[in-house]
């Protein structure tokens, strides 16, 4: 059983030495020389635009013309991609290397979808990733829950190995999502309160406010489940798509029902009018969104936002009500449609990519997707600023002003603190494991005079043939436990020789946590190579 997300223990990862090579899939996180600003072109027909060279971009960084440091695209011409990384300056800019099979995470958020909801969020996926792996990309499978994202499968290059997942997926999910739920209830007590007080303002504010209130929560979990995976997926190498499925979240929780007071009370005052206007305004979520979009672009992960609601009839249409006066008009409509995609938009535009509303099939979107690899340039800049500092991006192509450009809005360098956590993060979210140091890890329960404590239990074989006086090791560890952690540290260990077969290290973690999962690292220092474990949940039997 996983535990509640808001209470994620992150004990720092390793930076890996310079020069090691990765095991498939997961790369040391190190930081950025060059920031890569994948661009995507299209006319204005929607088609993808190749063979333009690398002198018609110019990016801007904070409203400051930046170098074009590295290029690469489809179709550039034969001098743009002759030239490699760490040529001689002046010789123009560099193509980017040859780049490793790109990576789609395709995450169906039950707790935001209903039965229809989820029905088609069930047929994207499947479409979707099969199309992906068919393409000759790599895919990981996610489902989401109150307590976070979790991986249905490994990193997956082959359909058989993601067919088992997609028919899990069927048994996941709820009936009803608490928004639907909570608006049903929240329309129910303003009718009483119409049909007993009339227009009174501060009580319809009140349930107007509670449902609010609610939805407000909803979307700060919503967002903390997305910045877990985002922030996961940046110790994966290459280029990734985040293809998110749910119901949406609301950008201004009640803002609907404000608006359908409005039109069920149209002899409000002009103070009462403002009051109820004041409170459409006070709650915004976008904020929430725009911190999960400025971590994906960090990591170089573009959303694919999909809005699984499906078409559906106009409110105006129910005959269920007995009263007409409450069933929300076609505005009504307009205005909660507009505040669950909103979102969406934002997500897509602000990482480059692109968001599917209600309606369109699972193969146009697929086709879509298929199409964004034909008119993408991957842009490379000096970067500049502090660490973690975010800095807007603009990219234009001046001689040609009809060319439609998507492309990630802003960078930041990420902090120390930040990226040598994203090891661990991969292990413990998506459940990428490396092991090119031998480490077993593992986890017991030691007995102890006030009761007994879980330890995570690391051995590390010792080098055949060496004379080992001593041997520094890094460790991080990531944990989803009760409560929250408040200490965030690195740890290190020496080991001396002795005539043991390998090096053991013992880690104490909070008893709150012990049967919760982790992810851990393990560095030698001196050679650069790791391990990278997940561990289930679970309590450890008693040594």
């Amino acid at each position: 059983m996983r535990l509640p997300l808001n209470h994620l223990a992150l004990i720092l990862a390793p930076l890996l030495a310079a020069g090691q090579e990765p095991s498939a899939g997961v790369v040391p996180v190190v930081e950025a020389e060059i920031v890569s600003v994948d661009v995507r072109v299209t006319d204005r027909k929607g088609r993808p635009v190749a063979g333009l060279p690398c002198e018609a971009f110019r990016v801007f960084d904070e409203g400051q013309a930046a170098a074009l440091e590295v290029c690469s695209g489809p179709q550039l011409s034969a001098a743009s991609q002759a030239a490699e990384p760490g040529q001689a300056a002046g010789a123009g800019p560099a193509a980017l290397r040859r780049e490793t099979p790109p990576v789609l995470v395709v995450y169906v958020d039950p707790v935001l979808l209903g039965a229809a909801g989820r029905r088609r969020a069930l047929e994207y996926a499947r479409v979707l990733s099969l199309d992906h792996i068919a393409g000759g990309g790599r895919l990981v499978l996610m489902a989401g829950e109150d307590s976070g994202p979790r991986a249905l499968t490994a990193l997956a290059s082959r359909a058989d190995e993601v067919g088992a997942a997609l028919d899990s997926l069927a048994r996941v999910g709820r009936a009803v999502p608490a928004a639907i739920a909570d608006e049903r209830v929240a329309l129910e007590q303003l009718e009483g309160v119409l049909e007993v007080q009339g227009c009174a303002v501060p009580l319809l504010l009140s349930v107007v406010d509670a449902y609010a209130s609610r939805r407000v929560g909803e979307a700060q979990a919503a967002a903390e489940r997305l910045r877990l995976l985002v922030d996961a997926m940046a110790a994966i190498d290459g280029r990734k798509s985040l293809v998110y499925l749910s119901e949406g979240l609301e950008q201004r929780p009640g803002i609907q029902l404000h608006d359908q007071l409005t039109d069920i009370c149209p002899d409000l005052s002009h103070d009462e009018r403002s009051r109820l206007h004041a409170a459409m305004l006070e709650r915004d979520t976008s904020r929430l969104l725009e911190e999960v979009a400025a971590r994906a672009n960090r990591a170089r992960v573009t959303f694919y936002p999909v809005d699984a609601r499906g078409l559906a009839s106009p409110a105006a249409m129910d005959v269920s009500r007995g009263s007409r006066r409450f069933v929300p008009s076609a505005r009504n409509d307009a205005v909660r449609d507009a505040n669950v995609t909103a979102l969406l938009h934002l997500l897509a535009r602000e990482t480059g990519g692109f968001p599917t509303l209600k309606g369109l099939e699972a193969g146009a979107v697929a086709k879509r997707l298929r199409a964004e690899a034909e008119g993408r340039y991957v842009l490379g800049i000096t970067p500049r600023g502090e660490s973690g500092q975010r800095r807007r991006l603009r990219v234009e192509v001046p001689d040609s002003p009809r060319l439609k450009l998507r492309f990630r809005e802003s960078y930041s360098l990420r902090d120390a603190t930040a990226g040598r956590a994203q090891r661990a993060l991969s292990a413990l979210v998506l459940g990428l494991e490396q092991d090119d140091l031998g480490a077993v890890i593992d986890r017991v329960l030691e007995p102890r005079q006030a009761g007994p404590e879980t330890f995570v239990r690391i051995r590390i074989p010792r080098r055949p043939m060496l004379v080992e006086a001593q041997r520094r090791f890094r460790v991080v560890i990531a944990l989803q436990g009760e409560r929250a952690a408040a200490t965030v540290r690195q740890q290190e260990f020496h080991a001396t020789a002795s005539a043991e077969p390998h090096h053991e290290l013992r880690i104490r973690i909070e008893s709150a946590v012990g049967d919760a999962e982790a992810g851990v690292v393990v560095e030698d220092l001196d050679s650069g190579v790791v391990t990278v474990r997940r561990l289930p949940p679970g309590t450890p039997p008693l040594e």
